[in-house]
């Protein structure tokens, strides 16, 4: 995301419609003046947006507002300016397009918690997580290092992992790939968990098997000893 448009959205955030409508404004006499073939010194000038604005019906002064985002955000510049009029270009005007794209996107979202859930899931890096269980499952042998990366997986991520798919749950027709998502995660997860229990467990039989060994060995030489004597 560009520096520009985070500027946007910061304006946007903090001055809602009255930005909004300037920027929208001030896009749409750009638009006309290009497809008209307007030579001019900069991209829309300011009596230009009055108007515009008072043909929606907006009673509002653009002044301020242009001022703010020039000085304040650096998202215009003036090119020209006279007593009476004043000319503005776009710093990014791309960026100005996309950040109002994005902005009002913002606005039609219906529902906030099913938004929430995918922010989280999205801030969980979901990607990397299943990339390390995955390497986790294809060893042959975990070393210590390995468990100790699995018990961080198992007591950070996996309790988030449970308590965001049971919030999925709830939209299963919304969040359907969600869900499936964080439903492999658990069963790689629950498979790696297996091998580490099937390793301890092999690895206790065998160390039983050398104790009995032991135990025989020791019976015999104490066997032996009697014998003698």
């Amino acid at each position: 995301m560009t520096t520009i448009k985070l500027l946007v959205l910061e304006a946007l955030q903090k001055y809602g419609n009255k930005c909004l409508a300037v920027l929208k404004t001030a896009l749409r006499v750009t638009k006309r003046y290009d497809s008209l073939g307007v030579k001019r010194p900069g991209d829309f000038d300011y009596r230009s947006v009055v108007e515009e604005l008072n043909k929606q019906g907006i009673k509002y002064n653009p002044s301020m507002m242009l001022r703010i985002l020039e000085r304040e955000y650096g998202i215009l510049e003036t090119v020209s300016h006279t007593l009476t009029h004043r000319w503005y270009k776009f710093i990014d005007k791309i960026a100005v397009e996309e950040a109002i794209a994005e902005f009002e996107g913002y606005e039609k979202i219906e529902n906030f918690e099913i938004a929430l859930i995918k922010i989280q899931i999205a801030a969980l890096n979901i990607s990397n997580l299943q990339h390390s269980l995955e390497s986790l499952l294809k060893k042959h042998k975990l070393n210590p290092e390995d468990i100790k990366a699995f018990k961080t997986i198992a007591f950070k991520d996996l309790p988030l992992v449970v308590k965001l798919l049971r919030k999925s749950q709830k939209y299963e027709n919304e969040l359907a790939i969600e869900i499936e998502i964080l439903q492999n995660i658990m069963k790689l997860a629950m498979l790696v968990a297996s091998k580490i229990s099937s390793a301890i467990i092999t690895e206790s039989g065998a160390l039983r098997e050398i104790s009995e060994s032991s135990k025989e060995s020791r019976i015999e030489a104490f066997k032996l000893k009697i014998f003698k004597e």
